[in-house]
């Protein structure tokens, strides 16, 4: 629209010169954008991909030219494992030109418009609308509550330069501290976490850092311990992610404690033990696995002999065990983490039976060792969907 706005403090005096002063501005910057555009245009966008040469991205980790490089091939290593091997050419031709418009004579002068530039240049120069989308959506999220990426070249582009700069960053040192963080890495980690869990990304943690930090080796030395570094980072903004959507603190330590790799999975299973909260059987659970538990890590042998079980209280607890185990580990495999954490509702009347019944510390090392080593898989089992024991009984 031919139309604007503008703020000017004072009184309405000589409001038709404050509004020439304005259009005189505003004439000359559009002048100046059409100039730009027009220049720019005369070389494809790849042909800008060599100036990112003479960018530097930090002064350790090299040009935006070496950063691209790393991006495309993290990028393309994310699409394989992801299996989106349809989207590979996609995402390697994205990747590559991701950058492309910081060397332009417009991303110079209105580094804002980076991505939205590069976006336009791609479509002017032929490429792919999806290759010139996902150049575009490579920097969502950027700010709080911004939109995340929508195309799968999109989200795989944008997640490896994200991953990229922290990871980066971390290795030469970087590391944002108090309100400290010159490269937005909280931002950035805080957009990888959500791009996950919102696409459902079956992407492991662990190996998305490894894969990143394989990357940097040939431009960057990197510590032992900056690996462990950067997944605390992540799970500092994962906590807050998940506090958010109304998890209670204690639900997220415990499922953390058994499941801090795949994002997708851990926020499913801390929805289920949080919804599971709200049942009455669940503090009749946790009381069971606290008393089981205190117990279990005097154990030193998992292996259970059901011809040592002679108190009726224990026979029965080793029958329910054995039926339970078997549903739940039917109901992990499919994800169904309410259900495994319903199925293991059965076990708690039984273990009050046997705590009511069944001398634990019995005189007999054998009786003694065989019940100790019968509530050892019984904690294993009870902290399969997450570690029950970090569950604040009182809500």
């Amino acid at each position: 629209l031919p139309r604007f706005i503008a703020v000017a403090n004072g009184g309405k005096d000589n409001l038709p010169e404050i509004r020439q002063g304005f259009e005189r501005v505003l004439a000359a910057r559009l002048a100046d954008a059409k100039f730009f555009w027009e220049v720019d245009r005369k070389t494809p966008l790849e042909g800008y991909i060599e100036k990112l040469k003479g960018i530097v991205f930090q002064e350790a980790l090299g040009t935006m030219y070496a950063k691209t490089l790393r991006v495309r091939d993290l990028a393309v290593k994310l699409a394989e494992e992801l299996g989106l091997d349809e989207h590979l050419p996609v995402v390697k031709r994205a990747a590559e030109l991701a950058k492309a418009d910081l060397a332009t004579n417009m991303v110079y002068e209105f580094p804002e418009l980076q991505g939205v530039m590069g976006r336009e240049y791609a479509l002017g120069a032929g490429e792919a609308p999806a290759v010139a989308e996902a150049i575009f959506e490579h920097y969502l999220p950027r700010f709080a509550g911004d939109e995340l990426p929508e195309t799968a070249a999109g989200m795989i582009v944008s997640i490896a330069d994200k991953m990229d700069s922290i990871a980066g960053c971390f290795a030469v040192g970087l590391i944002p501290t108090g309100s400290q963080d010159p490269y937005a890495l909280r931002r950035q980690a805080l957009g990888i976490i959500q791009i996950i869990l919102a696409k459902g990304l079956d992407l492991s943690l662990t190996s998305l850092i490894n894969w990143t930090q394989a990357g940097l080796a040939e431009q960057v030395e990197q510590a032992p311990e900056t690996a462990s570094q950067i997944r605390e980072f992540f799970l500092g903004r994962l906590r807050g992610v998940l506090t958010g959507e109304g998890i209670p603190y204690d639900v997220i330590d415990a499922v953390l404690a058994v499941e801090a790799d795949r994002l997708p999975d851990l926020l499913a299973r801390c929805r289920a033990v949080a919804e599971g909260l709200r049942s009455e059987g669940m503090a009749t659970l946790l009381t069971a696995c606290e008393r089981v538990a205190n117990l279990a890590a005097k154990a030193d042998d998992r292996r259970v002999d059901p011809s040592l079980l002679v108190e009726r209280a224990e026979k029965e607890l080793y029958e329910v065990y054995e039926q339970v185990k078997d549903e739940v580990a039917g109901k992990m495999a499919a994800a169904d983490y309410q259900g495994a954490l319903a199925a293991l509702g059965q076990l708690a009347g039984p273990i009050d039976a046997f705590f009511d019944q069944v001398l634990v510390m019995a005189e007999d090392e054998s009786l003694r060792r065989n019940r100790l080593a019968l509530l050892a898989n019984l904690t294993d089992l009870l902290t399969c969907v997450a570690d029950l024991r970090l569950i604040v009984p009182a809500r």
